[in-house]
């Protein structure tokens, strides 16, 4: 799978305005925005006494440390779209994958293996597309729906902070910039 291959903004607009749950009222889409966020893929080598290695990929969002193990392949695209200031530089986003690593020997030493080292190695940085679309919810104001932007899903709960931090970056960089005009 390409990263090229974005969704169009139309059908983006269509995936996010589908309810979420059997009795939940279709939204609708004020705005919607293809945003980029951020991340370092690291490759993680977990040797083993036995010829047998595992190797794992990790991608972490610079801006608040959220990791995911990665199984697809993707021609990331390295080039910046953001100009955030991001708040996780790569020895923390070492730590996290260490610790994500360990969450993973943890589960398979119930398997009865037996480590003898883990190599992690930063692959590269890129940003990811998602596309963000406000919507009102009753009177409580906006909120916001988010899809990656290459499968049309919807992301869950653990990615809402990331986005989350992204638009209150955002903000600030559209605050100054009016400041300096």
């Amino acid at each position: 799978m390409d990263i090229s291959d974005i969704i169009e903004k139309n059908k983006a607009i269509k995936i996010m305005e589908k309810p979420s749950f059997l009795f939940h009222k279709k939204r609708n889409i004020l705005h919607a925005e293809l945003i980029y966020i951020p991340y370092y893929l690291f490759l993680t080598e977990i040797v083993l006494k036995k010829d047998d290695n595992i190797k794992v990929n990790i991608c972490i969002d610079r801006i608040s440390g959220e990791y995911a193990f990665v199984t697809q392949s993707y021609d990331f695209a390295m080039s910046d779209h953001h100009k955030l200031n991001l708040q996780i530089g790569i020895e923390d986003a070492k730590k996290v994958a260490n610790r994500a690593v360990n969450q993973f020997i943890v589960a398979k030493m119930r398997q009865n293996i037996s480590l003898e080292e883990v190599k992690i190695q930063l692959i590269r940085k890129f940003d990811y597309p998602y596309w963000l679309g406000l919507y009102r919810k009753g009177e409580k104001g906006l909120q916001f729906e988010v899809i990656d932007a290459i499968t049309g899903k919807k992301q869950g709960p653990k990615m809402k902070p990331v986005f989350m931090e992204y638009m209150l970056h955002q903000n600030e960089l559209n605050s100054q910039n009016k400041t300096n005009r």
